[in-house]
């Protein structure tokens, strides 16, 4: 019975991340203002940094995206499981998350 539950929830844990292609944002036309994280005063090399933890760190399995935004513009984006995140709808239900840094 252990053994069944096992396999169970290794098939529910969905393990699809791209492999990681980087965090320039790309401009689908919604209305947001590209920039880059220089150009913000975000250091780049931290910023690349998180996202490469993000993508090899299998406790954040469940991640769609994290985009970075600083004055009013973005300036990072990812889409860790598929691309066309970007323009498809979902339902969230209260699992953005955002956090503030000074």
């Amino acid at each position: 019975m252990i053994f069944f539950l096992a396999i169970l929830s290794g098939c529910l844990k969905e393990d699809l991340k791209q492999p990681y292609k980087g965090f320039e944002p790309v401009d689908i036309n919604d209305g947001w203002i590209l920039s880059n994280p220089s150009a913000e005063s975000i250091d780049s090399l931290s910023l690349d940094q998180v996202y490469r933890y993000l993508y090899n760190n299998d406790d954040y399995w469940m991640t769609k995206s994290l985009l970075v935004f600083r004055n009013a513009k973005t300036g990072g984006g990812s889409y860790i499981k598929d691309d066309e995140d970007r323009t498809r709808i979902d339902a969230v239900w209260s699992c953005t998350k955002q956090v503030t840094t000074s």
